[in-house]
């Protein structure tokens, strides 16, 4: 199963982006067709930005291939991109993106309970008897 790519762009001046609100984009490298999709406001620290998850195969294969990538939200270019020799790096970011994924999910299918393992009968030490 491939997990999804992840796109975040982020910008000190969109002081306006909220948390999980959805923002529709336009991701366009070179002269193929854009790609649209609702992303996700997000902030990392104080910097606000945006997130947007592909699953299509081809979505990083044009990126790996492209010279240059333009982002619109409402019909205006809000950002262009130059990946000029970026394939390798890009190549080695999907590499990376699929391993915190797999992290991910082994985190997520460990239990998050401490005291589900606990050989003590009452789990809850806070529990009157």
């Amino acid at each position: 199963k491939n997990s999804d790519a992840y796109f975040m762009l982020f910008g000190s001046d969109w002081k306006s982006i909220e948390n999980n609100a959805k923002y529709p984009l336009s991701l366009q490298f070179d002269d193929e067709q854009p790609w649209t999709g609702d992303a996700i406001g997000i902030h990392l620290g104080e910097l606000p930005g945006l997130a947007l998850t592909f699953s299509d195969k081809k979505f990083m294969e044009e990126f790996a291939k492209a010279r240059g990538l333009r982002v619109k939200f409402q019909d205006r270019q809000i950002a262009w991109l130059t990946l000029r020799d970026s394939k390798d790096a890009i190549e080695e970011l999907g590499t990376c993106q699929s391993s915190v994924e797999a992290l991910r999910a082994k985190a997520n299918a460990q239990s998050r309970d401490p005291f589900a393992n606990s050989k003590t009968e009452n789990k809850d030490p806070f529990a009157r008897q």
